[in-house]
Formats: structure tokens, sequence, C-alpha cells
């Protein structure tokens, strides 16, 4: 009875040690094989006589895009360049319009006339008298206005046939009464009037007048106003 134990155990244990073995052995293949599978699929291919790495088509995937260069049609022209305005005055003097008005037909055509007048000599009755075309005022001086008075000057101008101003004459000086009803004569020295009146004066624009079809110097008389 005793020996039947022991070689029961003895043939127990060596079924034991076989079936061990073989796992490792079936262990170690599958192992060869995992390691097989995985080298060949990441590793690259190098063939002979090429240093360049080969890879593998199945890992890396290249994908070229061939790109077809887009062609234009016409070019597109260049804007034109700007303009260069030239630079206008920011200090405009604005004057009165100018109205052209068409000679009067004079009453004595065709009858016998008078020769001109010597050229710049002005005449006195000329067939077209001057016409203003820029009226400046004149400065108040500061005695009129602290004494709250009102003038009215009469002021003879010397026209050119251009229509310039060559001289002014303060021909008679007019004070308002208190009252406003009428105007009293002055003398011319009374009020420092003379130096406002001829800066002024001086800066008028006339259309020139006209005698015997041609463009003759002339008078005109005109009047300031100064004061309230």
């Amino acid at each position: 009875m005793r020996r039947y134990s022991v070689a029961l155990n003895t043939n127990w244990t060596y079924q034991r040690s076989e079936t061990a073995y073989r796992h490792r052995i079936g262990y170690s293949i599958v192992a060869i094989q995992i390691l097989g599978i995985l080298l060949f699929r990441y590793l690259p291919a190098v063939q002979p006589g090429d240093d360049r790495p080969v890879f593998n088509e199945r890992i890396v995937d290249t994908t070229i895009e061939l790109i077809e260069p887009t062609r234009q049609g016409r070019p597109i022209p260049a804007p034109p360049r700007p303009s260069m305005l030239p630079p206008q005055p920011s200090d405009v003097i604005l004057e009165d319009e100018i109205i052209e008005i068409a000679e009067p037909k004079d009453p004595n055509e065709g009858e016998p006339q008078a020769p001109p007048s010597p050229p710049g000599i002005p005449v006195e009755n000329p067939a077209q008298p001057a016409s203003v075309v820029r009226i400046v005022e004149a400065i108040t001086p500061e005695q009129i206005r602290s004494d709250n008075i009102r003038l009215e000057v009469a002021v003879r101008f010397l026209i050119s046939e251009e229509g310039r101003v060559d001289d002014i004459t303060i021909i008679r000086v007019r004070k308002q009464d208190r009252n406003g009803a009428s105007f009293t004569d002055i003398p011319l020295g009374e009020y420092e009037i003379a130096e406002a009146i001829r800066r002024a004066a001086m800066q008028w624009r006339f259309r020139p007048a006209r005698h015997q079809g041609i463009e003759v110097r002339s008078y005109s008389t005109h009047f300031f106003t100064l004061g309230s």
C-alpha cells in the first residue's frame, strides 16, 4: 500500500512538470511571433545598395497633391494716379458781382461831334458814366462812436480808364441832428475822418466811363456813412 502511493505521487509530479514546460515553450513561440510581426510592420525595409530607408506602405500613407497653377486673365490695369490740385488760397477777397451793361445808344449819333479829349484828361460828362463794381465801407473812428453821432460824407472819385481810383476829394461833411430829422454841414477838420475815408475809397473799383466809343478818365461822386 505504501509503495503504490509513492509511485502515484511520482507519476503526477512528472506530468505536472511536463505540462509547465510545454506551456513555457508555447508562450516563447507566441512571443517570438509577436516580436517578428512588430519588427516587420514598423521597421523600414532596406534595399541592397540603397542607403535611403523605405517605409512600409501599410504604415506610412503619403498623399501627394498635384497643385495646378491657376492662370489669370488679362492683368488688371493700375488705377490712375490722382491729379494734384493746386492749393487754394485760404484768404479770398469777395467782390461784388460784375454785371455787364449794354452801352446806351448815343443820341447824337450821326451828327458832327467834337473831337475827343486828349488822353489822360478826365471827361466831365461822358456819354456812359462810370459805374461801381466794388464798394469798401470806411471804418468809423472811435471819437464818432463815443459821441454816438452819424456823419454823411460826400466824396468825389477820379477814375482811370481801367476803372481804378486815381484820387479822391472829400467835398462835403454833414452831421445828423439828434432827432434824426435833418443834417447840418460841418467843417472837415471837426472829426478825424479823412484818413479812414481815403483808405476805404482807394479800394473801390468801377467800370470805366465811355465816351465816343472809348474808355476815358472821369469823375464820380458817392457818399459814405459813419456812425450809428
